[in-house]
């Protein structure tokens, strides 16, 4: 989850990296929590606002090089687009949003470390990865011959993209529906997945292939989201 495509969006904006930074800052500084943003104008009822800041969001992702959040952006439009014209009450937001909200909650989450990581990172290593996976992958390789602080500030990310992801199967598990519980899989890293999970992993796959959806949620339930 949050993966940003480094080397297209460099080519993008003919490989200045600084000018990526320049960009990717800014949208940390104003996008952070646009689904907040999104929900509030349900909430206000002005549904067309809603739907031009998904809208925004579609074209801002592709330039970041956020493909996965650029297709949620884009799904979640549509679904918010269905809606325009209608009376929408407040507790039937959450219905109205659907999975569509929880994935691009989930992934505008990532994409929020991800960014922190670039913004971390030296040119030298943002010109030799090709996504932000590999610069995290790069980062643990090099023995961290860097201040204490990046140590510390790695690990808490890859911690939180991994429990991000058990999360987010969680929330499909409860749903009980074969589908979607697929796709979150699809969607998600199984790398991260199974740092999180460790030797449980397979256990729970074996679970979920066998329909047996609660007894998969006990097993990611004990011990993994509270292990430190």
């Amino acid at each position: 989850m949050g993966d940003l495509k480094l080397k297209d969006a460099f080519l993008h904006l003919g490989g200045s990296i600084s000018l990526y930074r320049t960009l990717i800052q800014g949208f940390k500084d104003r996008y952070s929590f646009i689904d907040k943003e999104i929900k509030n104008q349900l909430l206000n009822r002005d549904i067309e606002q809603a739907r031009l800041l998904a809208h925004s969001m579609k074209g801002l992702s592709g330039n970041l090089g956020a493909s996965d959040l650029q297709r949620y952006s884009k799904n979640l439009e549509e679904v918010i687009k269905s809606y325009i014209g209608n009376d929408v009450l407040e507790d039937e937001i959450d219905a109205i949003l659907g999975k569509e909200w929880i994935m691009f909650s989930e992934e505008l989450a990532s994409i929020r470390l991800n960014i922190d990581l670039v913004l971390e990172a030296t040119d030298e290593q943002l010109s030799t990865v090709d996504t932000t996976s590999q610069l995290l992958h790069n980062v643990e390789l090099e023995d961290y011959q860097k201040p204490q602080h990046i140590d510390v500030y790695t690990k808490e990310l890859l911690m939180n993209e991994s429990k991000s992801s058990v999360q987010m199967l969680i929330r499909m598990l409860n749903t009980y529906n074969f589908e979607s519980i697929n796709k979150a899989l699809e969607n998600q890293n199984e790398v991260l997945l199974r740092r999180c999970c460790g030797d449980r992993w397979d256990k729970i796959i074996d679970y979920i292939k066998e329909f047996e959806y609660d007894k998969a949620k006990e097993e990611i339930l004990e011990g993994v989201l509270d292990e430190e």
